[in-house]
């Protein structure tokens, strides 16, 4: 079973020829979308991306913020099935090994975070470090950075090479001149590879700004994302009572839905800040369910990996 990524003919219509748009699969209803590598906005219709077009980083079918993980990138099986085939590119094999060693890489990370255990294989890490060269010779910087912090997270390499750093840095640049993207998660990213040593006052104000729109919207992920990365830089960008009432508020529901990868990130957040919380005896049984039976299924993933 093969994996898609970067396959769709054709660029993004909303940054033209910077981002090339690839196919993700909706793991909670199991339908397909397209993501622009680049600029990360979304298209609920491969076949009418210009009037299907999402908010950036925002899964067009479940509506979540968590886009990279509520889906995967797409088995050639699954477009097919869904009658999208004819839209993919011809010449696709280094991108489909690409697509494998990120995903057996992030794969392992999500065990790891879920408490699951994952020894990676000698054949997992060459399928993983064929990505990352393919990456590197494609200067694939977003994919790149990606595939380094999965790799630093799982301790398979100690430190960034320096022509690595170089492209994560163009990045960086990039991802703050951006309107949308993904800027906070490529600080988070940085951030937690040991690497970001300081703040640009360009980058202070554009996270002023957006944790104004975190708050106003409720938007927990980029609550959490703003503290972390501030965390250790500016002592102002704090978690407020009414931050961690949201915060709290939003984890009381997630414990709800049974997700208990992301009942897992909240609880490591409040871990991080020295933030008490607790469960009742219902929510913590749902919640080691709920870890367990994701465990399990990316165990299973895992192996699907493999296979390809």
């Amino acid at each position: 079973m093969k994996i898609s990524r970067i396959y769709i003919a054709g660029y993004c219509p909303k940054c033209k020829e910077e981002g090339e748009l690839q196919f993700r699969t909706c793991e909670k209803n199991m339908k397909l979308f397209l993501i622009c590598d680049e600029c990360n906005n979304t298209y609920r219709n491969p076949r009418d991306i210009l009037s299907s077009s999402s908010m950036a980083q925002t899964c067009p079918h479940c509506n979540s913020n968590q886009i990279y993980r509520c889906s995967h990138y797409s088995f050639e099986e699954e477009i097919k099935n869904a009658g999208y085939w004819d839209l993919v590119e011809d010449d696709i094999p280094s991108a489909i090994n690409a697509g494998v060693g990120s995903s057996i890489a992030q794969t392992h990370l999500k065990i790891i975070e879920l408490g699951g255990k994952s020894d990676i294989s000698e054949s997992d890490k060459k399928m993983v470090f064929k990505a990352l060269q393919e990456y590197r010779n494609t200067e694939a910087r977003l994919a790149l950075t990606r595939m380094i912090y999965y790799l630093i997270q799982l301790k398979i390499i100690k430190k960034i090479d320096v022509n690595d750093f170089k492209l994560i840095e163009i990045q960086r640049k990039s991802e703050l001149r951006k309107k949308e993207g993904i800027f906070l998660e490529m600080m988070l990213m940085i951030k937690k590879m040991g690497v970001l040593k300081k703040i640009s006052y360009e980058e202070k104000q554009k996270i002023t700004l957006l944790l104004h729109g975190a708050r106003k919207n409720g938007n927990v992920w980029d609550l959490m994302a703003i503290f972390l990365i501030m965390d250790g830089f500016d002592k102002t960008f704090a978690p407020t009572k009414d931050d961690i009432q949201i915060i709290d508020q939003f984890l009381k529901k997630t414990l709800t839905i049974y997700s208990g990868t992301d009942a897992k990130i909240i609880f490591k957040w409040m871990e991080e800040f020295k933030i008490p919380y607790s469960m009742s005896d219902i929510e913590k049984n749902r919640f080691e369910n709920s870890t367990i039976k994701e465990v399990e299924q990316l165990i299973s993933d895992l192996e699907y990996y493999r296979k390809v």
